[in-house]
């Protein structure tokens, strides 16, 4: 005689039930988790944002030249500009140029496919630091010293502003995202 010996795994009926359960708790779960991404990415690129602002005003002072942030679609140019360097230019998809005698010190491109996206306020082109005092200037099409990084998923908004003294701000339009001041 044969003892009885249970049978070790699953039915189909089962693993389908688990299957099942599965997918109505990830259809659930994937619109906030896409939503949090969102504005991770917004978060990364706007703090990476700030960091480079600060990083090129002290390059102008402790290389006693003028340093540019040159913006473009979906990127922006760190480099210096001295006197006579002539223009500087970047996007998302190719290599920046920069002019001559210039030195790129950084580039940051933000993926096409990425949901954050950098809005400079104002049509800025550029901001441009004295090597003297730290001081920030702009491109002659305006006033605004403001950078914006939107997302187009979930309207999360964060934003990159400077004085003319070179001091950075960051802050929130319309308190889209909390943690941060509203501006």
């Amino acid at each position: 005689m044969h003892a009885f010996r249970p049978r070790l795994g699953f039915t189909l009926v089962e693993v389908i039930v688990v299957i099942a359960i599965l997918a109505v708790v990830l259809s659930l779960a994937l619109p906030s988790y896409t939503g949090y991404l969102a504005r991770k990415r917004v978060e990364g690129t706007f703090n990476e944002l700030q960091t480079d602002v600060h990083f090129a005003r002290s390059e102008a002072v402790s290389r006693n030249l003028p340093v540019r942030l040159t913006f473009g679609a979906g990127c922006y140019l760190v480099h210096t500009s001295p006197p006579g360097a002539g223009a500087s230019s970047c996007t998302a998809t190719a290599p920046s140029t920069i002019g001559t005698s210039a030195i790129e010190l950084k580039t940051v491109q933000v993926a096409p496919a990425s949901t954050a996206q950098l809005s400079p306020d104002d049509a800025l082109a550029w901001i441009e630091f004295d090597p003297l005092r730290g001081g920030a200037t702009r491109d002659a099409g305006g006033t605004a010293l403001t950078v914006s990084v939107n997302s187009s998923i979930g309207g999360w908004q964060l934003r990159v502003a400077l004085t003319p003294q070179g001091r950075v701000q960051g802050c929130s339009p319309g308190g889209t995202v909390q943690g941060y001041a509203a501006c």
